[in-house]
């Protein structure tokens, strides 16, 4: 089954439905004849405004400690104090002999700002405002080539208005710029997976693979979790697409979306090599790893960092790879327990708001309620509609998430 038909199937009910419902196929038609340049824009601007309410409303001084329990706390500091000093041109600081390892691509990016505007972690909360809002557009793009423009403008809403987004814009922290990298690397990759099938062979299908493998790349020099992303990618390129002859040529997109993803990665990593001795993006991934392998710890802590303080950076990550290791083969069955439970843990934050559940819901039930096909069934419809939107207010914040797809999907 290829991306068309996957389309096929998630468009054909709504329409079916539309198509008898004369005040709602109008209301529909109106927004789907909306350019939709105009609607991205709109949407922006909604994240936009609901993240710069939250930075005006909800800021309380501390940098991050509030955002996500368990994070360290002098990471928003430590990332504003290397954007300070890397646009100064120095290196003064002590935090750089901790940090010198660290995934680079925020403080290069943070500082290259300051650089221009002058230290300020107000600039720092309006580049996160601005990542946020035109990660909410690229959503609706995206989606929209995928399905089709109602639950592209549901999917971008629910991302426009997930608080947890809009709290990382209050501190100088990685996940906006992240998050705004590996939205466009994925954006890029469905815009090259459209020219692929529409333009044959055409060259303008090569470009928009290698851009989203570069895009993932930054994002892993950001946050090395993007990365894993990459494990999936490209066997998605040649399983979605339809055809022999595209298939072929989709292998080898694939292999350019790697390509280009290897490239943005190298030169960092041949750099802590050189200077560290080791293959990594971070320097402090082998500490994470370490802790999230232990029964005693879980995750990392003050206590964590505590057992190696005082050995220089290479034999720190020497010092955690090999206790990880140990943990491994000691313990074989909690790491993988724990990656679950913390999967868990970071679902819960994902919570879109409820009142869009009751809106797709809603939209679920209009549609289909004056259909012949749905004559004895609405009742059924009604009591599902009903209890989706119940569970989006009741239920507990790591299973919310789930009611927002059980309605977008009845939405469809």
């Amino acid at each position: 089954m290829g991306w068309r038909d996957i389309r096929r199937v998630l468009v054909r009910g709504s329409r079916t439905t539309l198509a008898r419902t004369p005040a709602l196929r109008t209301l529909v038609g109106r927004i789907e004849t909306v350019h939709p340049a105009v609607l991205a824009v709109m949407l922006v601007l909604i994240a936009g405004l609901y993240r710069e309410a939250v930075v005006a409303l909800g800021w309380d001084g501390n940098f991050g400690a509030f955002v996500v329990k368990g994070v360290q706390h002098s990471d928003a500091r430590g990332w504003d104090t290397m954007a300070t000093d890397f646009a100064a041109g120095q290196r003064l600081d002590p935090v750089w002999q901790l940090w010198g390892a660290k995934r680079p691509f925020y403080w290069l990016f943070l500082g290259a700002t300051y650089a221009l505007t002058g230290p300020s972690v107000a600039v720092a909360r309006i580049l996160n405002v601005l990542l946020g809002a035109i990660s909410a557009g690229l959503i609706f793009d995206l989606v929209r080539r995928l399905v089709s423009v109602r639950l592209a403008i549901l999917a971008a809403l629910a991302h426009a208005t997930l608080m947890t987004e809009a709290a990382f814009c209050l501190a100088t922290l990685t996940e906006p710029l992240a998050g705004f990298l590996s939205v466009a690397a994925l954006a890029s990759l469905v815009l090259g997976m459209t020219r692929l099938v529409t333009q044959g062979g055409a060259i303008g299908w090569l470009w928009p693979f290698l851009l989203s493998g570069v895009l993932l790349g930054l994002a892993g020099l950001t946050q090395p979790i993007a990365l894993l992303v990459l494990a999936a990618w490209p066997w998605m390129i040649p399983i979605l697409v339809d055809g022999r002859a595209v298939r072929r040529r989709a292998l080898v997109t694939a292999g350019l979306l790697v390509a280009g993803c290897i490239i943005t990665l190298a030169p960092w990593l041949l750099r802590q090599h050189i200077q560290y001795g080791f293959w990594a993006v971070d320097g402090g991934s082998a500490e994470t790893f370490y802790a999230a392998t232990s029964p005693r710890y879980g995750t990392w802590s003050a206590d964590v960092a505590n057992l190696a303080w005082w050995m220089p950076l290479r034999q720190q990550y020497e010092f955690f790879q090999a206790g990880a290791w140990e943990n491994i083969r000691e313990y074989p069955t909690f790491y993988p327990q724990n990656v679950f439970l913390m999967g868990m843990r970071f679902a819960s934050q994902l919570r879109p708001s409820p009142w869009l559940a009751l809106a797709a819901s809603a939209l679920a039930l209009v549609s289909r309620w004056s259909s012949p096909a749905w004559g004895q069934r609405r009742l059924r419809l009604l009591v599902v509609a009903t209890a989706i939107t119940v569970a989006a207010f009741a239920l507990p914040g790591a299973l919310r998430p789930l009611t927002w797809i059980a309605a977008v999907l009845l939405a469809a």
